[in-house]
């Protein structure tokens, strides 16, 4: 447990760190420059914090508004936010150092600032999860698959697919293609671009429904993503 603690609060001072320089940067280049990238490492650092999942969503929420070059970034508002979150993260390390837990409770009052902030910028979709049937006769299914993907991906930012065609190209699709995604389109769209490809047999589209207000978030456009991965593997 004591190695546990220690490696968070390594990670909270490491983001501590990229906050820190984040800010300064952030006042004199507004919404371009190192200041954002400062703000989406600190983010990495949040998100393999596993005590609380509140984690992993501020940073997701961090880099989304990092990527999105919305002109809100160039406010005093948005700078004031990463201003709290920088006291927050000082606050819950220097407190984790003297108690040896992690208190992590205002780690959701920075997440409901950060959704107000994305619906301001524009940066709302919705999250849906595909279920994609091929005609069970047919044996060319990873190529079938393959044409799914490739004909979503002008439309969702993918957060899974399963099983994992980009890793392996000759996966078992027998039961189907199952992909977690995120996108502006409505479920009728969705349904129609997966099921114009043939050999589809059927596809069922859910939508995601949260008690938040927003449906779901635009993913960051970052590196080592599961949509950049899946980017990679069309254009190979």
């Amino acid at each position: 447990m004591a190695e546990s603690i220690q490696q968070q609060i390594g990670l909270l001072e490491t983001a501590k760190t990229s906050l820190e320089q984040a800010v300064p940067l952030l006042i004199t280049q507004g919404r371009t420059g190192e200041g954002l990238q400062a703000i989406i490492d600190a983010a990495g650092q949040l998100e393999q914090i596993q005590a609380d999942p509140n984690f992993s969503q501020l940073a997701t929420n961090l880099k989304i508004l990092a990527n999105s070059d919305a002109s809100i970034l160039s406010t005093v508002t948005f700078q004031a936010f990463i201003v709290d979150i920088l006291e927050m993260i000082v606050t819950m390390s220097e407190a984790a150092k003297d108690s040896g837990e992690l208190q992590t409770t205002s780690v959701v009052k920075m997440n409901h600032v950060a959704e107000y902030l994305l619906r301001l910028s524009g940066r709302i979709t919705n999250r849906y999860k595909l279920n994609v049937l091929f005609e069970p006769e047919y044996e060319a299914k990873s190529l079938r698959a393959f044409m799914v993907v490739k004909e979503l991906s002008g439309v969702v930012k993918f957060l899974n697919i399963a099983p994992d065609i980009s890793e392996n190209q000759n996966a078992n699709l027998d039961n189907g293609l199952e992909i977690d995604c995120l996108s502006q389109e409505g479920p009728e769209g969705l349904h129609k671009i997966a099921g114009s490809v043939l050999e589809v047999q059927n596809v069922q589209v859910f939508r995601e429904t949260r008690p938040a207000p927003v449906d779901m978030l635009d993913p960051p456009t970052a590196a080592n993503s599961f949509d950049s991965k899946i980017a990679d593997f069309l254009n190979t």
